[in-house]
């Protein structure tokens, strides 16, 4: 068994500023590309009754958006409210994190400077986003003095919903008397299982009914509250499941306005929405989960979203390349970026998340059929003959003394682990408690899995159970294990902290990586650092999604992998023997990332890079080794496509991508420094592309003219 430690850099501060611009209206039927849908009250109402659809100002033509800037271009500043002129003032409490007060401030300033009816902020788990809506809604002014009548939470899971609720009602600076809520929930069944008890405590109602969504939002009010000039705020909780449900209220609001030639109530529109974990929304455009980004949709004047991942496809195409998908980098859907909260930036900045060591460790193939003695590289033999006898149980055996080595070096008494399948975790969890191991009494062993093998509240005394366990030095020396099969989702509690996460099998997905991981990089629990281990087997695929998903949270790190991608070889099959080039590229990544140097490293990371990088970096590779020492003079670029045509070939398709504003930022400014320096100063939109249309065109006209002459 093999162990490796990474260790991470100490990064530079991100922070992205708002944009002060007013930019074109961002879809005012929804995606531009997708036709609206054929009849339905939307087409059925009167075009003098359509104008009365939009009641109240629209966001860009508000009379205090021109004054905000030219009182910023005069040096003056905002007044601030009085205490008691009855508003909120737009700034958060001091006990906020400096990250949270830095979102909340460049959020408002995109919504009342910049004219913004999007806003985008992305912030590593752990850093306080719910409270940081909480504070947007709080502070936001759709007019002069009217703070927001209307807002809508969305969330991905009941978990998320009830923690949101929890957390709003705990912290919000409204009073008891100035908002009313309300979370509507997809099944009924499983709205009472999972945040009835919560709702209770609060005094809020939960409900799956349109009708009872709309008689909230159409509620006439007695009297005002402190943030809307005619009554009461009103917060809508809802997952995305159930989004539907409150375009049918809308709907029907909007259907009685028109019947009663009234215009709609306030109610018909939400003043802001705020979108929690975002990255479920970047999917097919005919998901559910993207229903509330278009206005025929849900009718929303302004759209927050917030995630600690930002989910992206290439070519708006999902991953089977098939079909048209929402990407995050949209700016078009989801607005422009902020404030971006790195992990590093968390961790070494503002010390609110603690870093995380990756630990992997590699198990010979020939330990799983017991034919060779257990020769463990770095750790020795097994301690016991029980010990080495387990082997013969099979990988399950296996699984348990890796996870148990692990968290015995490191001291981590919270062990997360994550399968594929429940099969799995029944083995594993049988191997962990059997008599084959002589100090299983010395731990506690736990099983969860999600609905609908285990209802909520099984889970929730499981998680319970867990802490009990994990803080038990006397009872438990060795702390708790939890293996989990699909049941730690956004907004899963766990109360004393995950101090190791262990990928066992399973998790593919990046995104669900990343969310993984940081659950043990959160500021609670005993360790320093999140432990983040692999179990690598034979023809195993965890490593490298992992190991990929952790470069996907580090920019540099990233760009170090991109610079080995371009001198690995192009096939999809391992090379036969390392170049000098190769092997040179991974020792200087390898050191640089202290990482210990040797064969099975070395593949590892071959499969980790394969897995964080397309081809397109071994194209750039292609290319700085066509160019060589030029200057890059025009028509030595010319000279170098002429004998590659297929790199000037593919140079052709990624100019195209850039007139249709496709192309990867990163890639655009790779190219761009490559063929837009040296002594000619060669602008690759303008200049260098023509010449490669000229080539490739001209290339096609002279293999069509040799073909007709032949």
């Amino acid at each position: 068994m093999l162990l490796a430690t990474m260790k991470w850099a100490v990064p530079t501060p991100t922070r992205v500023a708002p944009s002060c611009q007013p930019t074109s209206k961002l879809l005012p039927q929804g995606n531009a590309r997708r036709p609206a849908p054929k009849g339905g009250i939307w087409c059925r109402i009167p075009r003098v009754l359509a104008r009365a659809r939009r009641s109240g100002p629209e966001p860009r033509q508000r009379p205090h958006a021109v004054p905000m800037r030219i009182l910023a271009a005069c040096g003056a500043h905002h007044a601030e409210p009085k205490p008691d002129d009855g508003r909120i003032f737009p700034e958060p409490p001091k006990s906020a994190w400096e990250p949270q007060k830095l979102a909340v401030h460049a959020v408002l300033d995109a919504f009342h400077r910049g004219c913004e009816e999007r806003v985008k902020i992305l912030m590593t788990g752990g850093s306080g986003k719910t409270s940081v809506a909480l504070w947007v809604a709080e502070g936001l002014e759709i007019e002069p003095g009217v703070g927001a009548q209307t807002v809508l939470v969305l969330v991905p899971t009941i978990n998320l919903l009830a923690q949101t609720l929890r957390e709003w009602r705990d912290t919000t600076r409204w009073t008891q008397g100035q908002y009313e809520m309300l979370c509507v929930c997809s099944d009924a069944g499983v709205a009472k299982d999972e945040c009835d008890a919560a709702c209770e405590r609060n005094a809020v109602d939960v409900t799956t009914d349109a009708s009872e969504v709309r008689a909230f939002l159409d509620r006439t009010e007695e009297r005002k509250g402190a943030c809307s000039s005619d009554g009461l705020v009103r917060v809508v909780l809802c997952t995305y499941k159930s989004v539907e449900r409150l375009g049918e209220a809308q709907r029907a609001m909007l259907a009685a306005a028109v019947a009663a030639g009234e215009e709609p109530p306030s109610g018909a529109h939400f003043d802001l929405a705020v979108f929690d974990e975002a990255h479920h929304t970047a999917t097919r455009a005919e998901c559910y989960l993207a229903h509330a980004l278009r206005d025929e949709g849900v009718r929303i004047r302004r759209r927050l979203f917030m995630s600690a991942t930002c989910q992206t496809y290439s070519d708006h195409r999902d991953a089977d390349g098939d079909r048209e998908c929402y990407t995050m980098d949209d700016p078009e859907v989801y607005g422009k970026l902020s404030y971006n909260l790195t992990h590093r930036e968390a961790v070494d900045v503002y010390k609110i998340c603690k870093g995380f060591k990756l630990v992997y460790l590699c198990v010979d193939e020939e330990l799983l059929d017991g034919k060779q003695a257990c020769d463990i590289a770095v750790a020795g033999p097994f301690s016991s003959e029980a010990e080495a006898a387990a082997i013969y149980a099979g990988e399950a055996a296996v699984e348990v003394l890796a996870v148990r080595k692990m968290a015995q070096e490191h001291g981590a008494r919270r062990v997360l682990t994550f399968h594929s399948c429940h099969a799995n975790v029944e083995r594993f969890c049988e191997f962990a408690t059997g008599p084959l191991l002589e100090d299983r009494a010395e731990r506690c062993v736990l099983r969860i899995y999600g609905a609908p093998l285990m209802k909520q509240g099984q889970r929730s005394e499981r998680l319970r159970q867990f802490a009990e366990a994990g803080g038990d030095l006397k009872g438990r020396p060795q702390g708790a294990w939890l293996a989990s099969c699909q049941a730690i989702q956004e907004g899963t509690n766990v109360e004393g902290g995950v101090e190791a996460v262990m990928f066992v099998d399973g998790k593919a997905s990046a995104v669900g990586i990343q969310q993984a991981v940081m659950r043990s990089t959160r500021a609670d629990g005993d360790l320093e650092y999140g432990l983040v281990g692999v179990v690598v087997k034979r023809g195993s695929r965890t490593l490298g999604h992992v190991f990929g998903a952790l470069m996907e949270m580090d920019e540099e790190l990233k760009r170090d992998l991109r610079a080995v991608r371009q001198v690995l070889p192009r096939e999809n099959g391992e090379p036969a023997g390392m170049d000098v080039a190769v092997a040179e590229a991974l020792a200087w990544f390898m050191g640089k990332h202290n990482l210990p140097v040797g064969k099975v490293e070395e593949a590892l990371l071959v499969e980790a890079v394969k897995s964080v990088t397309d081809e397109s970096d071994w194209w750039m590779g292609e290319l700085k080794r066509a160019l060589g020492a030029t200057e890059r003079m025009g028509e030595e670029v010319q000279a170098v496509l002429r004998a590659h045509p297929t790199l000037g070939t593919w140079l052709a398709r990624q100019q195209r991508k850039s007139r249709e504003k496709k192309l990867l930022p990163s890639l655009h400014e790779g190219l761009q420094s490559l063929l837009g320096e040296g002594n000619a100063k060669v602008c690759w939109q303008q200049n260098t592309w023509q010449k490669i249309d000229r080539l490739v065109e001209g290339d096609d006209r002279s293999e069509s003219t040799e073909k007709a002459g032949m």
